[in-house]
């Protein structure tokens, strides 16, 4: 059953199962809501633990390491269709209800997909802070510029947003595709 896989609420992988036409758990957006709301409450505070502008814009949101909008893109674009094609591949039989149970790790079912995201992040994360899901650099960008902060605070850095944006979604659109083309369930 859908609702039995945790991270299914992510925005690129959603966009790869909306691609799939697979369901997924219709509870997902209000615990993804929840999740966001409790993330966005302890980033507030923790800005004051960092000195200078760039270290508190970097608390909320990701940022290349060299600016260069193609790279960036195309970092954002890899590392998301790494993950959605990936988790496609861990997860496609149990979402299209095919075997019936709910994994065959048990507790550690998310292992995998732990893991491969621990890859990308090594692989990736130095380029652009591998947002590969829009939730993680969208929202809490949008409370930065909300947010007062003591000491003040830099723009929230809007010419670079639509990247971790705009690069996983098309990740995970491409990464369905793939996955349809080769022959995924369905």
């Amino acid at each position: 059953m859908a609702c039995d896989h945790v991270g299914l609420g992510d925005g690129c992988v959603r966009s790869g199962l909306l691609c799939r036409r697979i369901q997924w758990c219709p509870h997902q957006p209000s615990r993804n809501c929840r999740t966001r709301r409790r993330g966005q409450l302890s980033v507030g505070l923790r800005p004051q633990l960092f000195r200078g502008l760039d270290a508190k814009l970097a608390v909320f949101c990701t940022g290349p390491a060299i600016r260069n909008t193609r790279a960036n893109f195309i970092s954002e674009v890899i590392g998301t269709f790494v993950l959605v094609f990936g988790v496609l591949y861990m997860v496609a039989p149990d979402l299209a209800g095919s075997t019936g149970t709910a994994g065959a790790l048990g507790a550690v079912d998310a292992l995998p997909v732990g893991l491969l995201v621990l890859a990308i992040g090594l692989a990736l994360g130095g380029t652009t802070g591998y947002a590969i899901n829009p939730a993680r650099d969208l929202s809490p960008r949008l409370m930065h510029a909300i947010l007062p902060m003591p000491g003040g605070k830099r723009d929230s850095d809007w010419g670079y947003a639509w990247i971790p944006v705009l690069g996983p979604i098309v990740g995970g659109v491409v990464a369905a595709l793939a996955y349809s083309a080769l022959g995924g369930a369905g």
